[in-house]
Parts: structure tokens; sequence; C-alpha cells
């Protein structure tokens, strides 16, 4: 098969119907996320009016097969419109919450090299946070490791990641 079978008369490109259902489910599946966004970050959307109205809908949609009607109809509104800034915001903030899980994963490990002692960490912590109150600091690092001497409940293990939180908000 040769390319020149792929285009019609007019020079556009022929899709085969596997191609156009898969753009169907994809858009489908796209409706589905969103309705898994947070409402908050949802009205930020680029959604027009008629979308946004099938997704209220399906949010008191109980039945299932009234929510796979519901989907196919999200899929049907969305191929008449350009779904491509939509994908494009729900990327913006499914891409900002993985860089904030990377950084809170980031700060945990800063907190249990501090809890284990490690002088390094304390170091880079007052490196790169030069607001720091290194005297709560390791007033906080004592009281956390304490706690985990005594096995009682991790407060001030809580409270040092909170502190370290705030530091990082503060330097943003």
């Amino acid at each position: 098969m040769t390319d020149n079978e792929n285009i019609d008369d007019d020079g556009l490109e022929l899709k085969s119907k596997t191609q156009i259902k898969r753009e169907v489910e994809a858009l489908q599946h796209l409706g589905k996320l969103l309705l898994e966004v947070p409402d908050a970050v949802y009205k930020s959307f680029p959604i027009p009016a008629e979308l946004d109205s099938a997704l209220q809908e399906t949010r008191r949609i109980k039945s299932n097969q009234a929510l796979k009607r519901q989907y196919q109809y999200i899929g049907k509104v969305m191929r008449r419109i350009d779904a491509e800034p939509i994908q494009q915001a729900y990327d913006d903030y499914k891409n900002g919450r993985k860089k904030l899980a990377r950084e809170f994963q980031r700060l945990e490990e800063v907190r249990d090299q501090l809890v284990t002692g490690d002088q390094d960490a304390l170091n880079q912590v007052i490196a790169e946070f030069p607001a720091v109150d290194i005297q709560q600091l390791r007033q906080l690092i004592r009281a956390a490791q304490q706690e985990k001497k005594l096995n009682k409940p991790p407060k001030n293990y809580r409270k040092l990641f909170q502190v370290l939180k705030s530091l990082k908000e503060e330097s943003t």
C-alpha cells in the first residue's frame, strides 16, 4: 500500500474507522478525567458551555447504563469542539500535581535525614533556606528523635515537615 492511497482527492489524509474510533475513545476518556478534577481547578479550564453542562449532568447520574450513554454524549460534544486547549489545561494540572508530589517526597527525605542525625542534611537545609530559625529547627529535630526513641506519636516529626514545607513555600 502506498502513501497515495491514504490521501483523498482534496489532498486530505483519510482516517481508518479504527483510528477514528481511537480518537473518539480518547475524547471520552478525557471527559471522564475532567470529572475527577477538583471544582476549583475545573473552573479554570477553557470548557465550552455545552460540554460543561454535559459534565455537570454526568456528576448527577447514578445508573451505569445512563453513565455509559452520557460518556458517549460527552465524546460527541468533544468531537465538535477543539479539545486541544482542554487537553493542554488537564496536562498542565496533572504535571503540576506530579511536581508537587516530587517536592513533598524530597522534603520527607530531608526530614528523615535530619531525624537520623545527618549533619550534612542540616547544613544543606541551612544553606538552602537562609531564613530558617536554626534554634527552632534543632529543637524540632531533637524532639522528633526523642519521640522516635520512646515510640511516641510523631507530633514533632510532622511539625518538622511543616516547617520545611513552609520554608520551601517562602523561598519560591
